[in-house]
């Protein structure tokens, strides 16, 4: 098998970055994150650290609690391949959607090995409750739901199963995500989740065709993501127009895995910043 065919290769997404070596831009995104994860922290009135769930880890942060309280959420979702980073690491969109009038919702959830797969997902579900308890008494405007990488999976897990009400969801925005896991059976990634056959397959997205019609699902994909990664967003965007289900395809333009999310808070053309002030 060449080297651009292995799996192990399709689903290392540092390695398709045309910027800098794999480590180097693994180290620059940490580095990126962390610093302006802190700097949202320090600079948005916010609200640490709260319960959602049991466990040490069903804890969520809300930045932007000087907002109105009818003011939007944005809940948002991490990536780490559902075993790395944490909601520490991940305040930073708040940068942009605070300036924009949105409280984001910062989710943590615990990672593999620790737990399994399909424990996130229960946890997002519970995180995902509380968020929509929260907008229903505050009166909030809308509801919005945004991962990346490992966090688009849960969020579009999380819309395609859950049985909670809809109606203050306006939309859904995927970012570089991976929605059907049975590939990763045979990958690196496997040595943290452990799936089955049989879990990968329950994981995997499947939209039913009575889907809520108002909310609109936006797939977003960076130019210089991996092949795979390509596959698996054209793949859920076109069983979303299959099933009739109101859905965007994206991609942004000169950026890879990891800076699509820097250019969140980036003011220059074409970054997702932009496009998220006109899907918002």
């Amino acid at each position: 098998m060449s080297e651009k065919n292995n799996l192990n290769v399709q689903y290392s997404p540092s390695k398709w970055s045309t910027r800098m070596c794999s480590c180097q831009v693994l180290k620059e995104h940490f580095d990126f994150i962390k610093k302006e994860s802190d700097k949202a922290r320090k600079i948005i009135p916010c609200e640490l650290d709260i319960k959602y769930g049991d466990t040490p880890e069903e804890k969520l942060d809300i930045l932007g609690s000087d907002l109105p309280d009818d003011s939007p959420i944005c809940f948002f979702i991490h990536g780490g391949f559902w075993s790395a980073l944490t909601k520490q690491d991940s305040s930073y969109p708040a940068l942009k959607l605070h300036s924009m009038g949105i409280k984001t919702f910062v989710i943590d959830y615990a990672l593999c090995p620790q737990v399994t797969l399909k424990t996130i997902t229960e946890q997002i579900q519970r995180a995902f409750d509380y968020t929509l308890k929260y907008a229903e008494e505050k009166k909030s405007s809308a509801v919005y739901l945004m991962g990346h990488s490992a966090g688009a999976h849960l969020v579009a897990y999380l819309l395609s199963t859950t049985t909670s009400p809809l109606t203050s969801v306006k939309s859904a925005i995927l970012i570089s995500g991976i929605y059907d896991l049975r590939p990763l059976i045979n990958c690196y990634v496997n040595n943290d989740l452990h799936l089955s056959q049989k879990e990968a397959e329950d994981l995997r997205i499947k939209f039913k065709s009575n889907f809520y019609k108002k909310l609109n699902i936006f797939v977003v994909i960076a130019e210089n993501d991996s092949p795979a990664f390509h596959e698996q967003s054209k793949q859920l965007y076109s069983s979303l127009k299959t099933s009739k289900i109101n859905a965007t395809f994206i991609e942004i333009e000169k950026k890879d895995h990891f800076d699509i999310m820097h250019s969140i808070i980036d003011e220059s053309v074409n970054n997702l910043g932009i496009i998220l002030k006109s899907i918002l």
